[in-house]
């Protein structure tokens, strides 16, 4: 790889022209490194393991603090690429993996790491506290750890290196064979996670981490006294391949000794007490960009809608995959609607992403009116709620689609009127009698989902969804 490579945004990670990570395993014809994605991660776990051994045998001293996590990530992927040990450069908003949200690159990042490495500094790197405790404590950092995301990949690998070290100097130790492939507490540690991202609650990281971590028995203390080398060995093969989740979250090594800390003086501060509520910007309020993309078979790719609309300044996008735009429950719509607040922008490329039908498309709209949510379509006519302008050609948009939908209502009802007449009554007969129709409405108005409603009937959910729009369409006309 050339050794002159300045990482500057997203797509400098990159091999040009590849959704490959620009590596150190160079060879003639690959400049930038390995562009087999699979021949890459083989190369970077064999080697990333061998550094954890070395890790494990020989810890890196240090103060517990944002540069000792950089020398642990430097360390472990020193072998495999040209910014290891530094922190990310992009992007600019906020990252997300699989629907879960990361910070933004950028000083707010690397302040909110120093906030949370300086916490741990002011509770004395969590020793001398009782187990309980000592859990509670070390979920609560390593949740606000994981959710800043420091670096470019393996911040998983890093934080079990770094927080393992952490607690054999607190008189602690982390069993890695309980996260191991085919372990109970495997996946509900990915869980428990990826709740403390989307909640910003770390209880249930704590309730898997107090089933891995083991008090030392009263005056021993780490390999010095019980505990044989092949201990530390045994921990770190216990990750070897290991996927914790997405590919993401690869092969974590423990049992890594202990660096001695330095004393916390009496009345340090934590510093950065200011730190925005994590939870608070996942929920929309400070990330107000929100995009949505659907694409109508589970084949097709939406990366094109996404990048997009990222390209457009979504912080944040939910993407449903072979939905139907015929049914407003859909999956990603449904948690893209939870996640707006007021005040916050939805960006689509076209209006059809939102409904298949103008009727949907007309309430959507309007519901997202009254909860102060503005819309914006990239596609000509272009759409911007949040300027004078686009609320205008809104407006006039609006009222042509509504025209259009009276239009077909009034032309459907007369020739519906005129079949009738004749003594024509068209369709085959529908799966929804009146009375199922009216069991759906009573179920629909006690919470249940239209998928649930038509597993009670053992029916297609779009003829639920067909049957309880036509009953509103009647009950809405004769109320007019």
């Amino acid at each position: 790889m050339p050794r002159a490579t300045t990482f500057r945004t997203w797509d400098d990670y990159f091999i040009p022209g590849t959704s490959v990570l620009r590596n150190k395993f160079t060879a003639p014809g690959k400049p930038y490194g390995e562009t087999d994605p699979d021949k890459l991660r083989t190369l970077e776990e064999a080697y990333a393991h061998s550094r954890i051994q070395e890790l494990a045998e020989h810890p890196i001293e240090g103060r517990f603090d944002y540069d000792h996590m950089k020398a642990v990530h430097g360390a472990i992927f020193q072998d495999a690429y040209e910014w290891a040990g530094q922190e990310r450069v992009a992007p600019d908003g906020f990252m997300t993996k699989d629907g879960h949200a990361y910070y933004g690159a950028g000083p707010a990042l690397t302040a909110a790491a120093e906030a949370e490495y300086a916490k741990l500094a002011g509770k004395d790197f969590l020793r001398g506290v009782e187990p309980k405790a000592f859990v509670d404590q070390l979920a609560e950092s390593w949740g606000e750890i994981n959710v800043i995301h420091s670096f470019r990949e393996g911040n998983t690998r890093s934080q079990f290196v770094f927080f393992s070290q952490l607690a054999e100097q607190a008189g602690y130790r982390m069993d890695a064979t309980q996260f191991a492939p085919g372990a109970p507490l495997r996946d509900a540690f990915v869980e428990a996670r990826f709740h403390s991202q989307d909640t910003g609650r770390n209880d249930r990281l704590a309730a898997v981490l107090g089933q891995a971590v083991i008090p030392f028995e009263p005056g021993s203390r780490s390999q010095d006294a019980g505990a044989s080398p092949e201990h530390g060995r045994s921990n770190v093969d216990a990750w070897r391949g290991v996927e914790l989740a997405h590919g993401g979250f690869p092969m974590p090594g423990t049992g890594l000794g202990h660096s001695t800390p330095p004393a916390a003086s009496p009345g340090t501060t934590t510093g950065h007490d200011n730190i925005e509520n994590r939870r608070g910007e996942r929920r929309g309020r400070t990330v107000n960009v929100i995009g949505y993309a659907r694409v109508s078979e589970r084949e097709q790719n939406p990366a094109a809608q996404e990048a997009e609309l990222r390209a457009a300044g979504a912080g944040k996008v939910f993407v449903d995959r072979g939905e139907s735009n015929r049914i407003a429950d859909r999956p990603q719509w449904l948690a893209c609607l939870d996640f707006l607040r007021e005040g916050d922008t939805l960006l689509v490329r076209r209006l059809d992403r939102l409904g298949g039908s103008e009727r949907i498309i007309i309430e959507t709209l309007n519901d997202l009116e009254r909860r102060g949510v503005n819309i914006k379509r990239l596609t000509e006519p272009v759409i911007d709620t949040t300027a004078p302008m686009g609320r205008a050609l809104y407006g006039i948009v609006a009222v042509f689609v509504q025209l259009r939908v009276d239009t077909i209502r009034e032309n459907t009802k007369r020739g519906l009127a005129y079949a009738k007449a004749q003594g024509r009554v068209g369709g085959r007969p529908s799966v929804m009698s009146p009375e199922r129709v009216e069991a759906a409405v009573r179920m629909r108005a006690a919470g249940d989902s239209i998928a649930q409603i038509a597993r009670t009937f053992g029916v297609g959910a779009s003829s639920v969804s067909r049957a309880l729009a036509k009953h509103d369409e009647q009950t809405q006309e004769l109320a007019s």
